[in-house]
C-alpha cells in the first residue's frame, strides 16, 4: 500500500477468490484516510462476498481488518478479543515504531 496510490487499488483483483473462505483477514500499510479506506473495503466485501468486519485491530500506520460472512456470524460468541505488541524503541522520551506485531 505504501508504494501504490489508493485510488490504484483493485479489491477485486486483490480479494479474489474470497468467497472461498469463511475468514479473510487484511493487512495493511500507511493506507492514507485509513477510516474511508476500510468502509471502501467493508462496502466492498459486504457487497461482492457477503462479508462483515469481525474485527479490525490499528497500531501506528498497520492495521489488519478480519472480515467473516455474514451467515456465519452467529457462531461466534461474545467478543471479538485482539491484541498488539508495540516493539519499537524510545530514544530521549520519542517512540520510534518498527511496526511491530498486529
Amino acid at each position: 500500500m505504501a508504494r501504490k496510490a489508493q485510488a490504484d487499488v483493485d479489491f477485486n483483483l486483490m480479494l479474489d477468490g474470497a468467497d472461498y473462505h469463511d475468514l479473510v483477514t487484511c493487512s495493511f500499510q500507511e493506507a492514507k484516510d485509513r477510516a474511508n479506506f476500510t468502509e471502501t473495503l467493508r462496502v466492498f466485501m459486504l457487497q461482492k462476498y457477503n462479508f462483515e468486519i469481525l474485527a479490525q485491530v490499528n497500531m501506528w500506520e498497520i492495521f489488519n481488518v478480519t472480515f467473516i460472512k455474514r451467515n456465519l456470524r452467529h457462531l461466534i460468541n461474545g467478543q471479538v478479543k485482539t491484541s498488539y505488541k508495540s516493539c519499537g524503541a524510545t530514544v530521549a522520551g520519542v517512540k520510534f515504531p518498527n511496526k511491530g506485531a498486529v
